[in-house]
């Protein structure tokens, strides 16, 4: 090395660059969990899995995940879902009953 010469030195991160902890997603929808984790550098997918419920309110509803809230988990790792459904879906929504045979 010369007298006077520059240096130049880059400090690594590590691997927890590379990481994310998991925050907690019970409770959520899918959507808002995803956005979540999307706003946290994750790029990795998520599957789902239906887990039946009696409560309408938390059709749709993130009930627990894999992995738990505080894991670490790979940037572009996998979590899965388990979503609450209630049977008949979650919508109160009524359809028009239109008549039969429609009018001609």
């Amino acid at each position: 090395m010369l007298k006077n010469s520059t240096v130049v030195i880059e400090v690594s991160k590590g691997p927890q660059a590379n990481e994310i902890t998991v925050p907690d997603l019970e409770g959520k929808t899918v959507s808002e969990a995803e956005a979540i984790l999307r706003g946290m550098g994750w790029t990795g997918t998520s599957s789902t899995q239906d887990v039946m419920t009696a409560d309408r309110d938390k059709d749709g509803r993130i009930a627990q995940h894999i992995p738990d809230a505080d894991a670490k988990i790979a940037k572009n790792g996998t979590i899965q879902l388990l979503v609450y459904r209630f049977p008949g879906g979650g919508s109160t929504t009524t359809r028009p009953t239109l008549p039969w045979p429609p009018n001609q």
